[in-house]
Formats: structure tokens, sequence, C-alpha cells
């Protein structure tokens, strides 16, 4: 899962996202780490909580920024975490795969809504679209329980698994009305997954994606790879940060655009240099 706070991004992701490598999946944390990078380079104030204590992928890869609580464990320390939330414009909880049934648990007994209402946070709740049947229950009870008192950024993982059932839903009908965007996480081939493992390997640490693409044995193909996948991230993150910040006046940075259609050259005419002089 993974749920943002104050605007609080929840890791309320549908329980579909079964552990897989971070590093390789394009899944849940994955996502919820390039969103980090992204706040990073905008000059965003955060603070994550990683409660994955299985990878622990947020706290290994962003140390400065996140705080290691294993929430999931019983009512008791989501309580604790709920009353430890940090103070930062914007707050993003990980929480383990298959979380999501606890989580709304939790989130009942401790009147999560009434909680956040007091405190002036505003959630929102990334929802990865697909045909998995207990994916779609799991986002359907997130809605049930969150409403209209959260907002929603839908997450399509085209390569990974297909979403067109989804897509024929009431629950995709019912995002779509509430103008949830859409965000199309990109492909990442074999060949840059193995590059990125071998470079963590020898450093025996888990790295970033910015930390990967700088890095002296990151491949010409990994680099370039990677650096698509950022830069693609970063566009559509800040084309959705009316849902991922309280105020989009907070961003310092904006994202470099490219305009294709500007910046291509007109065309000339072709002339042979092969053709006869009179």
């Amino acid at each position: 899962m993974v749920f943002m706070a104050s605007r609080t991004l929840a890791p309320a992701v549908p329980s579909l996202l079964r552990e897989q490598k971070s590093k390789g999946s394009l899944g849940k944390s994955f996502f919820a780490g390039l969103l980090l990078e992204y706040y990073q380079y905008a000059g965003i104030p955060f603070k994550a909580v990683d409660s994955d204590v299985v990878h622990q992928s947020l706290k290994s890869r962003y140390p400065d920024h996140t705080n290691k609580f294993d929430a999931s464990k019983n009512q008791d320390l989501f309580g604790v975490m709920l009353d430890r939330l940090p103070d930062s414009p914007v707050v993003l909880l990980d929480c383990r795969a298959n979380f999501t049934l606890d989580f709304l648990e939790c989130c009942a007994h401790y009147r999560l809504l009434d909680i956040f209402e007091r405190k002036g946070f505003r959630t929102t709740l990334p929802i990865f679209i697909s045909d998995d049947e207990d994916a779609r229950r799991s986002a359907a009870d997130l809605v049930t329980y969150f409403g209209d008192a959260a907002d929603y950024v839908m997450v399509d993982n085209p390569k990974n698994f297909g979403s067109n059932e989804f897509r024929r839903t009431g629950l995709y009908k019912w995002l779509l009305e509430r103008d949830a965007p859409l965000i199309t996480m990109p492909e990442m081939h074999t060949v840059t997954k193995n590059c990125w493992e071998e470079i963590e390997d020898k450093a025996g640490d888990h790295l970033s994606i910015s930390k990967v693409i700088e890095h002296k044995e990151c491949s010409d193909v990994a680099y370039f790879e990677l650096s698509g996948v950022k830069d693609l991230m970063f566009r559509q993150f800040e084309d959705s940060s009316k849902y991922l910040l309280p105020d989009p006046g907070l961003i310092k940075q904006k994202v470099t655009r490219v305009d294709l259609a500007a910046a291509k050259p007109a065309k000339q005419p072709f002339k042979s240099s092969l053709v006869a002089k009179s």
C-alpha cells in the first residue's frame, strides 16, 4: 500500500502488489520511491514512514527522509504510528503487501477520517488498475471506506498486468467522474534490471534510481532507459501535482519540457550530390 497525509500519500494500494523485487517490478515500492525522488527534485518538503518491514526499500534508499516503523504488526502500533505522523507538507506511508483489509480495520477502529479532518490532512490513494479480482475487490473496499474524503490517482502498469476488465467496472467510471488522473508506468527491460541489481550487489546496499543512473558502472543501455523512466514519471507527477501536494505552489523546480515540434528543424529540399552539373 502507498498512502499520502497532509496531503498524506497512503499506501492504500490494492493487494495485487504481492511483493516482487522493487528494483525490477515497477510496482508499489518502485512507484513510491520515484514519487519521493520527484519531491526531492521539485524541492518539496516531505517525510516517509516505511512500515514494510520485509523489504524496507524506502528506508534503505531514502534514509534521510524516511522513518522505519512497523505499524502493520497490530492495531496498537498502528495507533502509535498515527499519533507520531511527521509534521510535513507531504507524508507518505508505505506498508507491506496484502495489508489493505487490516489497514481498513485499523482506520475504522481509530476513526482515521475524523483524525485527518482534525489535523487538516487530505489523503491521496494510488489505485493500481488491474484485472486481478483480488486487486479490484481491494480497490473497491478502499473507495467504500474513504469515498469523497480522499483523492485518487490511478496507476497503470501495462507491461506487468492487464487492465481492460477494470476499465469496464463501475469503480473505474466512479474514479473518472472524480477526475482521478492516470499515471502510466513505463516498461523497464531485463538488461536494465540486471544492471541495477549487479550495481546494488557490488555496493552491498539498496540504491535509488538516481544513484544507479549516476553510478560509474551503469551501462549505456541502463543509463538511457532509467533516465527515460525517471523523466516520464516526473512529468506525470508534476501534471498530477494537485492530487499529490496540498498546494502545487510548493514546487520550486519544474520539470523541463521539450516541444518536439518546435525543436524539430524545418525540412529542407533534398539535393543529390550526384546530380550532374549543367
